[in-house]
């Protein structure tokens, strides 16, 4: 991983300023290539070799990659084409001519094969694309200074996050930093100190718990047993799933997380009304979606997985399951976390925050309640009726009319009203093609869809909203006194100053980082038919980061726009 910067010029209402913030990139380590692909596949190829049904995607990384011989010559590093039979049966020239089997060579040289087991590369030069050569995998490495691609992995990500979660006054010095050397080593001037710029904090809104109120407080409000009605299960399952069969102490912590997660539960109007199914499955998906199966043939309403040291393609085998294939009620738990609790306590507050509320909106339950009316001040909206849409994609959907209008239908089922104003949030980068996009699905699949359901004579107003999560704006607020950066506090607003003079734009900062620096979000309102003012556009959309059924804390975007990213990684 390695720190770099990243510079912009941004035109905002003040002018032109410079947009400059530290950005932490991963590369490729100068890596042998068995090594490279044992650590990509995550086991020794050396003993194994590479399983058929991995090559294809071993190859497509490798394609991305610039990749180096032994004594390289003139032509410099080479492409990835294809991977060829195994040394074994393959035959090399030597400098005499005679046809061997155990070893390769360049012009000058003679290599010993290690490893002739292991499928040969055949590489090429862009240059020369018409010639190629058949090498042995271990006499290839890997380039270095190139960047990641791929994914990272649940263990790389929190690894990661560690590194590059600073601290406010860390991030600060950082930016600093870059403007006092790089910049001006580049020839750019620029003032030593940030802008400052005005804000605002929004009213802190409440939750309401049936007849209780609970005031957020720092983003975030206690659970306490603020449930009355209590959801019944009959029939629930724990199934371990891990890559050997278990062993004694796995089995009593298992237990023993069974009985608490019962016990606390039951504090929060979840009844188990029996001991469960219990299971162990190998990491295995084919067996999995049979377990899951005979599971529901039995009745079982609730699956509780603990997955122990499994890849994350099982956890989205199984949430493709329970999303797709099979409908089920499915909550996943990681066995590490368990092994990270001491006592009792600390149980109780693991199964707080992580699946109590999470369960009971999958079981139908409604957690808490938000009034938007608090953030809708105009006399009009008191008697609106509004629907909130969530999406993150770019491209033009086909058929979205359909989508809307089967959503419309759900909405007036469950509400015995339709709506009449239709609020959008969509997670978007690229504004010239959004604007398409807009044009697109407004006037042609959401009319359309209104039409069949409103008639001509549709009193249905809309609002879009542009929701942008990757820029590169950072806020501190400064300690004279101390001289020291700190966060901005949840409720944030900045509309002027630096934002595009064209356009409605606001920045907002919406949650309270667990660590590391707040990242606000930029908002653009595209389209407005229902006429919201500066300050109700603002606080609904904050007033939406904090409806999240799992969640007792201000999240980073309004929750139709997470549950679209959730159901996009889900398949849903």
């Amino acid at each position: 991983m390695a720190l770099g910067f990243y510079q912009g010029i941004v035109l905002g209402e003040r002018g032109p300023t410079i947009n400059i913030n530290n950005i932490f990139c991963c590369f490729y380590q100068n890596y042998n290539l068995v090594e490279f692909i044992s650590c990509y596949l995550n086991h020794d190829i050396r003993e194994c070799g590479i399983p058929s049904k991995y090559q294809l995607i071993v190859g497509k990384i490798l394609e991305t990659l610039w990749l180096l011989l032994p004594r390289a010559d003139e032509i410099g590093p080479y492409r990835f084409q294809s991977f060829h039979h195994s040394a074994n049966g393959h035959t090399f020239n030597n400098n005499k001519n005679e046809q061997i089997v155990s070893c390769s060579h360049d012009k000058k040289n003679i290599y010993i094969i290690h490893y002739p087991n292991l499928p040969l590369i055949k590489l090429y030069h862009p240059d020369y694309t018409n010639q190629t050569c058949i090498v042995p995998m271990e006499f290839i490495t890997v380039d270095q200074g190139q960047l990641s691609l791929e994914p990272f992995t649940t263990k790389q990500y929190a690894e990661i996050k560690k590194i590059i979660a600073l601290r406010p006054q860390e991030c600060y010095e950082m930016i600093q930093s870059i403007t006092n050397g790089h910049l001006k080593n580049l020839g750019i001037t620029v003032d030593n100190e940030m802008l400052m710029v005005p804000a605002r904090i929004l009213p802190q809104l409440q939750i309401e718990y049936n007849d209780v109120i609970e005031r957020v407080q720092i983003g975030k409000w206690y659970l306490d047993n603020r449930f009355n009605k209590v959801r019944e299960i009959r029939t629930w399952a724990v199934v371990f799933i891990n890559q050997r069969k278990l062993d004694n102490r796995q089995i009593d912590l298992t237990r023993d997380f069974v009985q608490k997660i019962r016990q606390a539960m039951s504090k929060y109007a979840i009844q188990f009304n029996s001991s469960p199914i219990e299971k162990s499955d190998v990491a295995v998906p084919q067996t999995i979606l049979a377990h899951i199966n005979e599971l529901k043939m039995q009745g079982c309403e609730v699956i509780i997985y603990i997955l122990n040291q499994v890849d994350n393609d099982i956890y989205d085998v199984i949430k493709d399951f329970e999303n797709v294939q099979t409908d089920t009620i499915i909550q996943c738990v990681l066995f590490d976390q368990l092994m990270s609790i001491s006592d009792s306590c600390d149980m109780n507050m693991y199964i707080q925050n992580n699946l109590v509320k999470e369960l009971r909106a999958k079981l139908g339950g409604v957690n808490q309640f938000v009034s938007l009316m608090r953030a809708l001040t105009s006399p009009p909206a008191r008697s609106d009726i509004f629907m909130f849409f969530g999406k993150i994609s770019l491209e033009i959907i086909e058929d979205f009319h359909i989508h809307v209008d089967y959503f419309l239908r759900v909405f007036s089922n469950y509400n015995s009203h339709l709506p009449n104003k239709l609020v959008f949030y969509q997670v978007g980068r690229h504004n010239q093609s959004f604007q398409n996009i807009l044009n697109h699905q407004l006037q042609q699949a959401i009319q359309r869809a209104c039409q069949e359901l409103y008639g001509h004579n549709s009193i249905l107003q809309i609002c879009f909203v542009l929701v942008k999560k990757n820029h590169n704006t950072r806020f501190f607020i400064l300690d004279k006194q101390s001289n020291r950066a700190h966060n901005i506090q949840p409720g944030t607003v900045v509309d002027t100053d630096i934002v595009p003079p064209n356009g409605f734009y606001f920045y907002l900062n919406s949650h309270a980082p667990i660590k590391g620096t707040s990242r606000p979000v930029l908002y653009q309102v595209l389209y407005d038919e229902i006429g919201f003012t500066s300050d109700e556009i603002q606080q609904l959309t904050y007033y939406l980061c904090h409806i999240d059924v799992r969640c007792r804390k201000g999240i980073l975007v309004p929750a139709p726009v997470y549950y679209a990213t959730q159901c996009v990684s889900h398949r849903r």
